[in-house]
């Protein structure tokens, strides 16, 4: 899966970043971790992808990690925010 191309993060000084889509002209503000996600996602990335890079920031355990991730991405996919080839409901 990766970002759409319409999709614009403006960091912020607590770390978090505004998410913003040109198309809907929609914007949300995400925490330090999903920002760091949200970076990941401008190249192609799969969900083991972004669990270590989870794991690895916020030293939590893999399976904190996935739950996050799996809720993150299911908003992002709900918002149309990524392409995901090939992707099915519930991961």
């Amino acid at each position: 899966m990766q970002l759409v191309g319409s999709l614009h993060l403006e960091a912020e000084p607590d770390g978090g970043a505004l998410v913003i889509d040109d198309r809907t002209l929609i914007a949300a503000r995400v925490n330090k971790s999903a920002y760091l996600l949200l970076q990941a996602l401008h190249q192609p990335c799969t969900l083991a992808d972004l669990v270590t890079i989870l794991t690895d920031a916020a030293q939590c355990n893999a399976a904190a990690a996935e739950a996050s991730v799996a809720q993150l991405v299911d908003e992002l996919v709900g918002l149309g925010w990524v392409e995901s080839p090939g992707r099915v409901a519930g991961l």
